[in-house]
């Protein structure tokens, strides 16, 4: 049973770890996009020099020509991210066995007990 809960925990840190970084990559593009609309463009332009930018920010080249394609990546999950549509209202309840409220009737914990 030990095993099983460190697979279950490692598994529970796995996504934990994951997740923050997919929450920090997306807003770094989300930071860029509100300094210009086209900073990430004008960005992968600047990488095509990745011999210079290399020498520049002493970064191996072989680092720098990852970045295109995780720049991309990151930018079409947030483009995906924020084109879902949100629910603008939680019209739908899901009944609880208590009794429906009307409108102005509002029942609190002190009143419940």
């Amino acid at each position: 049973m030990s095993s099983f809960q460190k697979l279950w925990e490692n598994i529970q840190l796995h996504k934990e770890n994951h997740e923050s970084h997919d929450d920090k990559s997306m807003s770094a593009i989300r930071t860029g996009k509100g300094v210009d609309e086209k900073f990430w463009e004008n960005f992968l332009l600047v990488i095509n020099n990745a011999d210079d930018l290399s020498e520049l920010l002493d970064v191996p080249v072989t680092k720098i020509s990852t970045w295109h394609e995780k720049i991309n990546h990151v930018l079409e999950r947030v483009k995906s991210a924020d084109s879902d549509k949100k629910p603008s209202s939680y019209r739908k309840l899901l009944k609880t066995g208590q009794p429906e409220a009307q409108d102005d009737e509002v029942i609190t914990n002190s009143e419940q007990s």
